[in-house]
């Protein structure tokens, strides 16, 4: 999941990084991080080579699945668009990185004003936001592929039902950003995209962040690691009863089983970098 950073501070972070290093030994600084974090206050120059090399690809992947996307009409499925949705997110937040904040990092110069800065962070809210609603409903599909075919069928074999599930991804992601911004106006605490620690930093109330990030992605991440278990035991099973099937079908179970633990693994990472 690409997660974004979030820091809570108990006082304004209008202030430079000095300020910001004291409010940290004091333990006034809370910080949430973000795999693409390198750093709280400070990045090293050879980490963000490291962070932009690792983006380069991951963009390009992501970009040619939207390619296929675009090219094959088998894909256009109600899977399909899900991970469209969550590649176009993915693109979106490596190009944000790719094109900005590393070049400011490798440079050590803010491009543009404060403002300009935090806005082109706040944008980065939305996609992120909306690849935990996204994998919970690409979760929910698998695990009714694998249980309940027929069913399955019946229920997501149109795309109607997944354009709303798209929508409400992106509108709450909207949302949250919204909220991010409008929140810190109505109760005088600052909210901030601080590009020199890739993060947002705020000094507003902890039920906040709580609310609209913690609780959602912990409770996505636990729910879709539960079904990723469960349709692995359910492959397993499957495997085990494929002793006199043929070559085809034996590797074709096999290569399932490989992405559910794959999938299961990252997932487990990423939450346990929240």
């Amino acid at each position: 999941m690409a997660s974004f950073l979030l820091t809570c501070s108990k006082r304004s972070v209008d202030g430079n990084r000095s300020e910001k290093e004291m409010l940290m030994k004091s333990g006034k600084l809370f910080e949430f991080k973000s795999p693409i974090s390198v750093g709280k206050h400070q990045v090293n120059k050879p980490q963000t080579h490291t962070q932009t090399s690792i983006g380069f690809p991951g963009l390009v992947v992501n970009l040619y699945n939207v390619y296929l996307f675009s090219t094959r009409k088998s894909l256009r499925t109600p899977y399909g668009y899900l991970t469209l949705s969550r590649c176009i997110a993915n693109s979106y937040v490596l190009l944000t990185f790719i094109c900005y904040v590393a070049p400011t990092e490798i440079v050590n110069h803010i491009v543009g004003s404060s403002s300009f800065a935090s806005l082109v962070g706040n944008l980065t809210g939305a996609p992120c936001i909306s690849i935990i609603a996204v994998q919970t409903f690409l979760a929910v599909h698998r695990l009714l592929a694998a249980f309940r075919p027929i069913s399955y069928q019946k229920t997501f074999g149109f795309t109607t039902l997944t354009m709303v599930q798209l929508c409400f991804s992106w509108l709450w992601g909207a949302g949250v950003v919204t909220f991010w911004e409008v929140a810190p106006r109505q109760y005088n605490c600052s909210y901030v995209f601080d590009v020199a620690s890739i993060s947002w930093i705020d000094n507003c109330p902890p039920i906040f962040l709580t609310a609209t990030i913690t609780i959602p992605v912990y409770t996505s991440s636990g729910l879709v690691i539960a079904i990723n278990i469960l349709i692995l035991c359910k492959l397993l099973a499957l495997n085990n009863r494929l002793g006199f099937a043929t070559k085809t079908d034996r590797k074709r179970s096999e290569r399932h089983i490989k992405r559910m633990a794959i999938q299961a693994s990252d997932l487990s990472y990423h939450t346990c970098l929240i």
